[in-house]
C-alpha cells in the first residue's frame, strides 16, 4: 500500500518537475529569430566595402613639390614631368588658352571646393569648385563618374563629367591625400586636372598626376 502511494506521487509530481523546471522548446520563429541576431552580429563586423572621399575646405597651390619655382610662361612650369603631363592633355596639345580665360589644365591656383565621390558597386558623387582671389570667376561643378584607388590607404582618385560652370573643359580630376588630423599633422593636399570637352564622354585617363603641389589651408579633406 505504502509503495503504491509513493509511485502515485511519483507521477503527480514528475510532470510538474518537468514543466517548472526546463525551458519549453524553441518554435520555428525562436529560431529564426537567433539565426537572424547570429547573422546580423557576424555581419557588423565585416568592415564597409568601397571606396570614399569627402571634403570641404580652400587649398592653394603652393609650388612645385621639388623646391623649383613655377614659371609664369608655362601650365605646368616646372612641374611638366612631374605628374607626366609634360603639357600634353590625353596625347592632345593645348588648346591654346591661359589660365586667365580659364582654359589650360588648372585655371585656378586657389580655389574652394566640396566633393564627395565613392565607389560601391557603382562610382558616384558630386564636385563644387569655385576659385578665389585672382580666380573668382572660375567655377564649375559636375558629378563623378569614376573613383579610382590611389597609390596608398590615404589617397584617392575620381573624376567625371562638368555639368556646368566658366571652365573650357568637359571633364574633371581630382587625386587627394589624406593626411590625418591633429595638430603635428601634415596638412591635405590635392592635384587636379581639367581636360577633355562638352562633346565627349570622361574616360578615365591612361596616367594620373604625379605629386600634391596643391595644399589644405582651412578645412578638411577625408579618404575613408
Amino acid at each position: 500500500m505504502r509503495s503504491t502511494k509513493a509511485l502515485i506521487q511519483i507521477l503527480i509530481l514528475f510532470p510538474l518537475i518537468v514543466f517548472f523546471g526546463c525551458d519549453p522548446a524553441p518554435t520555428g520563429e525562436d529560431t529564426l529569430s537567433s539565426s537572424q541576431s547570429s547573422e546580423e552580429q557576424i555581419v557588423s563586423k565585416i568592415p564597409g566595402s568601397g571606396l570614399l572621399a569627402t571634403g570641404e575646405f580652400y587649398a592653394l597651390w603652393e609650388g612645385c613639390e621639388d623646391g623649383h619655382e613655377e614659371s609664369p610662361d608655362h601650365e605646368e612650369g616646372g612641374c611638366s614631368g612631374n605628374d607626366g603631363e609634360d603639357h600634353h592633355d590625353d596625347g592632345h596639345e593645348e588648346d591654346g588658352h591661359d589660365d586667365v580665360t580659364h582654359g589650360g589644365n588648372r585655371p585656378a591656383r586657389e580655389f574652394y571646393l566640396e566633393f564627395n565621390a565613392q565607389l560601391k558597386n557603382e562610382a558616384r558623387g558630386m564636385v563644387n569648385f569655385a576659385g578665389l582671389n585672382e580666380y573668382e570667376d572660375v567655377n564649375f561643378t559636375g558629378h563623378v563618374t569614376w573613383v579610382e584607388q590611389g597609390r596608398s590607404d590615404h589617397e584617392l582618385f575620381f573624376g567625371g563629367e562638368v555639368t556646368e560652370g566658366t571652365v573650357s573643359r568637359g571633364c574633371f580630376l581630382f587625386s587627394v591625400q589624406d593626411n590625418g588630423e591633429g595638430k603635428n599633422a601634415e596638412a591635405d593636399r590635392l592635384q587636379y586636372r581639367l581636360y577633355g570637352s562638352a562633346n565627349a564622354p570622361c574616360h578615365i585617363p591612361d596616367h594620373f598626376p604625379k605629386g600634391y603641389p596643391i595644399v589644405v589651408y582651412d578645412g578638411n579633406l577625408q579618404v575613408h
